[in-house]
């Protein structure tokens, strides 16, 4: 349910705006404040201490997240949401096989059973 009302408020927000890069960069510095202001909150001043010494690693996959969710963004603008939401959905089958073949994870019945329900969803929408 919150996978899909994000998607549908990304959707609307995305078309509405214009622009998926300045959409996701307002989103990504509200967010970001956000999060920000509750870890102090709850935190306190330890937690920026923490921090600080990661902050390459944080810049580096923040610029990542920020790439892929303008993507995302992007191909909503060019494509019916559902679709979009379908495809970028199939991440979680990848970063399964991504996982048993180089974490050495184990591939169980629930995770192929997942995979194969991701698979056949898109499936579906491309056919309907």
């Amino acid at each position: 349910a919150f996978t899909a009302a994000y998607t549908i408020v990304d959707g609307i927000g995305v078309r509405a705006s214009g622009h998926a890069l300045s959409y996701s960069l307002w989103l990504f510095v509200i967010m970001g404040a956000a999060m920000l202001a509750v870890t102090l909150w709850v935190r306190g001043r330890p937690a920026l201490d923490a921090m600080a010494g990661q902050w390459r690693v944080g810049l580096g996959s923040g610029a990542m997240a920020l790439f892929a969710y303008t993507i995302v963004l992007w191909a909503m603008t060019r494509a019916p949401v559902t679709l979009v939401a379908a495809l970028r959905e199939t991440s979680v089958s990848f970063v399964a096989l991504l996982s048993v073949t180089f974490l050495k994870e184990r591939l169980t019945v629930w995770r192929a059973a997942s995979m194969g329900l991701i698979i056949a969803g898109v499936v579906l929408l491309r056919m309907g």
